[in-house]
């Protein structure tokens, strides 16, 4: 299966449509493939090992320099089942050779979100859990193996999910999810990220709980988790950009700017709370 995978999705780079839907699809009486049969036999395989029993990061090699079958069943799967879903994409309106449902993995067929997403976390990195938990992540990796980029994204993302599964479907094998329910999910991670990133209640709470133990006043100015920066009204561009994007991640924040004019003095300007 692993060969078949990887000489067919080899082979569709340089195959046009019109050969396609003649050769494998039921367009032909006799088919010596059918793509549809081909898509279904590659959702169980996946299923299985995206879903039921996934494949981790330690079950990459059996032996040292020695890839393991299921992992690389999992990467030659998915390339040819992603080859295959952008040709279905791409003749959807014309010559579709399966139905939409034929992508779908069992149990995730729901259009709703289920409450997959993480529904608040605090700044710290407490999450707030209803009834079901979050799944462990495998932290067997070296120390000193460093991730990319792409890695941590996916890492962070997996965090908004009761199921870190999920995350990986989403950024493997989104067909395998409803639209809708993908569109859902989005909606969530959406609404989740703000309630993370601007709630100032959980750090209201904290200031004052603070300020209780020391004995001191409430100081209402020292409780927000806004970003301030501070902007010259005679360098407004140099000074957004350089503020800015110092920020980074923390842009997504309520940011608080306050203008400085030619003389050096600060602006004086009602906060209605719209940045």
């Amino acid at each position: 299966i692993i060969v078949f995978c990887d000489i067919f999705s080899h082979h569709l780079i340089a195959l046009n449509d019109k050969d396609f839907l003649q050769y494998y699809t039921q367009k032909n009486s006799n088919p010596v493939i059918l793509v549809e049969n081909v898509v279904d036999r590659l959702k169980s395989f996946l299923y299985d090992l995206y879903w039921n029993e996934p494949v981790v990061a330690t079950d990459m090699y059996a032996e040292e320099g020695i890839i393991n079958l299921r992992a690389r069943m999992l990467l030659s799967g998915t390339k040819l089942w992603n080859s295959l879903y952008e040709r279905w994409s791409r003749l959807v309106l014309q010559s579709p050779f399966c139905d939409e449902s034929s992508w779908w993995f069992p149990r995730l067929v729901s259009r709703d979100d289920d409450g997959a997403v993480i529904g608040s976390r605090s700044n710290n990195g407490d999450m707030e859990y209803n009834d079901v938990d979050v799944m462990e992540e495998d932290s067997s990796e070296s120390d000193e193996e460093q991730l990319n980029e792409r890695e941590v994204e996916n890492d962070a993302l997996a965090d908004n999910f009761r199921d870190p599964k999920m995350a990986r479907l989403l950024t493997s094998i989104p067909q395998a999810i409803p639209f809708d329910r993908r569109v859902k999910l989005f909606n969530s991670l959406l609404n989740a990220d703000k309630r993370k990133t601007q709630d100032e209640s959980m750090e209201f709470r904290r200031a004052v709980s603070r300020m209780m133990e020391r004995g001191d006043d409430v100081d209402m100015t020292d409780f927000s988790s806004r970003e301030r920066v501070e902007i010259r009204r005679d360098a407004m561009y140099l000074d957004s950009l350089t503020q800015l994007n110092k920020l980074g991640s923390r842009l997504k924040s309520k940011v608080q700017v306050t203008m400085i004019n030619k003389h050096g003095a600060y602006e004086a300007g009602i906060d209605g709370g719209g940045v």
